[in-house]
Parts: structure tokens; sequence; C-alpha cells
């Protein structure tokens, strides 16, 4: 007899009390452990702060000065007097006000922010592994730890490890926000896309992927639309200083290209579309006759979730290839150049032969639970979006610091694709030999790590 998930008590305690099977405190206990591994693989990356910071590049010292000129008064230009408006000075203060006020070393305070940025996103990564299945957590935050170029941005004072930690952040609280129907929440989340955002830009891929994913469940749409509109709101009102001052600076929108004079349609276009979420449910009973009224084929109406949610990652991820083209980065070159892509292949596969050969097997496995797996579904959802900003990256030859985030998704979807091959290879050969197969050609991509 198979063991049931609690027993009756033994008698004198009562007929009413359940005592916890066996079965059951194994797993509870097995799930602590796995808590544990997640929280100490945390705590070992800041470790690094046991060593020294690695001497300043121009782009940190660049931060450093560019928050210093702020401070003082002299906007946002660099020490030699140049504008400087790629990003919001939003990290340059966070180097600069501690060395201004207390007269601590600005590079020393973006190491300390680096290294707890990289814990975070090691416990982060961990967590969304863990909404697959706890033991995905576990072993993705065992990944990341041992993920040495993770370890290598930890010693700098650079910006994107914490654009990257606070673009996880966002995902985790987000979906977690669904998952109880919770407007706090998501208006947290918000907050949290708008600060990676102004960290980093590299965090606007990932901003429809909560919402889109959620579709493919049975989430009330009444809910679903309020929860976007409440993360959408605060994380419009979080960037919006810094939309008006890039704008005053540039004469565009920022990134984006357009005319400064086209920020206020946007803006009216997000005060409607948030007022439209908030009050979701008026509009679904006020346009009730009407959608019924609306005929639509027998085979969309059974699986009209799943193609909007994935009809709406694909029209996302082909808008950013289309924003991304136009880039002035690819001084007029293909975002599609094969030859670039070669190169950077050569120049940065060995800093991400770790990580590249675990995901190799991993990722392939996991496609076999995306249709079973809600957990499985929002790692892939997340990381297709995030493909463009990869080409993007690879097409100006830039360093892999810029898709941080999309490498620890790898982690996570990896994580849980490598349990599930490894569970179905103990019963079918097809599984084992392909297992066999696939670490063998992930052990010859990770010999490679310098």
């Amino acid at each position: 007899m198979s063991p049931s998930r609690t027993d009756i008590a033994p008698a004198g305690e009562g007929p009413d009390r359940v005592v916890p099977s066996r079965a059951v405190n194994d797993g509870q206990r097995f799930e602590r452990m796995l808590r544990v591994v997640i929280a100490a693989a945390s705590l070992g990356m800041l470790a690094i702060l046991l060593f020294p910071a690695y001497y300043a590049t121009p782009d940190e010292a660049k931060y450093i000065g560019l928050g210093l000129n702020v401070l003082d008064g002299r906007g946002l230009v660099t020490v030699f007097g140049v504008p400087f408006p790629n990003h919001s000075p939003l990290w340059p203060l966070a180097l600069a006000l501690p060395q201004r006020l207390v007269g601590v070393d600005g590079l020393a305070v973006g190491h300390l922010l680096n290294a707890i940025a990289a814990a975070a996103v090691v416990a982060l990564t961990g967590v969304l592994g863990w909404r697959v299945r706890p033991a995905a957590g576990a072993l993705a935050a065992v990944v990341m730890l041992a993920f040495p170029f993770l370890a290598s941005n930890a010693r700098t004072a650079g910006l994107d490890l914490p654009s990257t930690a606070l673009t996880l952040a966002f995902l985790v609280v987000a979906l977690r926000a669904i998952d109880r129907g919770s407007t706090p929440l998501a208006l947290a989340s918000g907050v949290l896309f708008g600060l990676g955002f102004l960290v980093k830009e590299t965090a606007l891929p990932f901003f429809p992927v909560p919402f889109l994913v959620a579709l493919l469940v049975a989430t009330d749409l009444v809910r679903l639309a309020r929860l976007a509109a409440a993360a959408v709101a605060t994380a419009a009102v979080t960037v919006s200083w810094w939309f008006v001052i890039d704008a005053n600076m540039e004469g565009t929108v920022y990134r984006l290209g357009t005319p400064a004079w086209t920020l206020a349609p946007i803006t009216v276009g997000l005060v409607i579309l948030v007022g439209l979420g908030w009050n979701a449910g008026w509009v679904a009973r006020r346009t009730a006759g009407a959608r019924a009224r609306v005929h639509v084929p027998a085979w969309f109406a059974a699986n009209w979730r799943a193609i909007v949610a994935w009809g709406g990652l694909a029209a996302w991820s082909l808008g950013q290839l289309l924003v991304y083209s136009r880039t002035a980065k690819l001084a007029g070159q293909s975002l599609f150049r094969v030859s670039q892509w070669a190169s950077d292949v050569h120049s940065y596969l060995p800093h991400l032969a770790l990580l590249v050969g675990f995901g190799i097997g991993g990722c392939l496995f996991a496609l076999a639970l995306l249709r079973r797996s809600q957990g499985v579904r929002e790692l892939a959802f997340a990381s297709v979006a995030g493909v463009p900003l990869v080409l993007l990256v690879l097409a100006i030859g830039e360093t892999p610091r810029h898709y941080l985030t999309n490498l620890a998704l790898i982690a996570a979807l990896a994580s849980a694709g490598w349990l599930h091959g490894l569970e179905r290879a103990r019963g079918d050969r097809r599984w084992a030999v392909a297992v066999v197969a696939l670490v063998a050609i992930g052990v010859v991509v990770a010999l490679r790590t310098p």
C-alpha cells in the first residue's frame, strides 16, 4: 500500500487528529535541505568580498565621476565635460554618494553592491527553478555559484549585476503576485522593474513575460488585467523622471529615438492602458453583450489563451528586433551578421563554457516539460523574450555581461531539464542514450573554460 499524505493518529489522541506520514515528513525535510542549499550558495557568493576588487575599468571610473559631477551641480557629464545620457544617473549616484558623504571609496561601494547583487542572482535563480520543482532550484543555485563569469563580474563596480538582480527580482515578485492575486506585490514588481531599468535598460525585454505566460493557465482575466495595470503604473512612475530629463537633454525619447514630443502621446497611451486594466471588471460588464454576439471559430475559442500568449510573445520579440535593428550602435550594419556572431563565440565562449555546456542538454530536455509545467513555460517565455537582446549584444560585439539575466534563466531551465532527463533515463533506454550523449557534449564544451 502506497503511503498516504496523512495517517490517522494512534488511539487516545482523538478521532479527528491527523499526523503527517513518514513520507510527508521526509519530503518536508528534503525541501528544507534544498532551501538551505540555495541559502548557502547565495551566501557563498558573498565570499567574493574577501577578494579585492579588480582595478577600475574606464567605465567604472566614469560612473563615479558622473555621480560626483551630478552632486556638484554640473549635470550628467563626464570628468571631461562630455554629456553622458546613455544611462540614468541612478548607478553613478549609488557609487558617488557614500564617497561624498562619508568618504568611502566609490569603487569599494560598487564592489560591495555587486557582491550582494551576485548573491541575490544566485538566490533568485534558485527561486525561479524552485517554481518548477525544489530540486531544480537547488541545482540552479549551485550552478550559478560555480559559474566563473558571475564571480568575475562580482569583483567589479559595474552596473550589470545590480540590473540583473533587480530584473530577476521583478520576475519573481510579479509571478508571485499573479499566483496570489496580490495587488501590493504587483505594485512592488513595477517598482523593481523600474529600478532595474534605471540602472540599465536591459531589464526591458522581460516586462510582459509574467502577464503573458499567466494566460496559459486558468488565471482570472479581470484580476490579471488589474495586476498588470498596477505593475505598469508603478514602473512608469518610477522611470518617468529620467525620460523627461533625457528628452530635455537629447530631444528624443530615451532608447526609442522618436522625437521628444512623442513622450506626450506615449504617456496618454499608458494612462489609458492602466485605466482600462484597473477597471477591467467594469469594461467586461459593459462589453459582455457585444462580445456575446461575436462569432469565433471553435478552435479559436478552445485555444485562445495559448494563441494570445504565444502570439503576444512573438509580437513582443519581433518588435524588439525591429527597434534594435535601427540602433545607432550597429552603424548601419545588419543585426544578423554571422561573421560577427562567430567572432563573439570565439572570444567569449571560454568564459561561458561551464554554463553553456550545462545548458545545451538541459534546455533540450526541458522542452519535454513545456506542455506539462507552468514553471518551465515561465522560464521559456522569459528566455525567448531575451533573445533579441542577446542578438543585439552579439551584433555590436559587446561582452556577455549585458545578458546575465538570460544566463541565469538558462541555468534554471536547464536544471529542470536535466533532472527530468535523468529520471526518464532510469526506465527508458532511448533517454539514457540521449543523456549520455548530451553529457558528453556538455563536458566537451565546459572544458573550454579558461
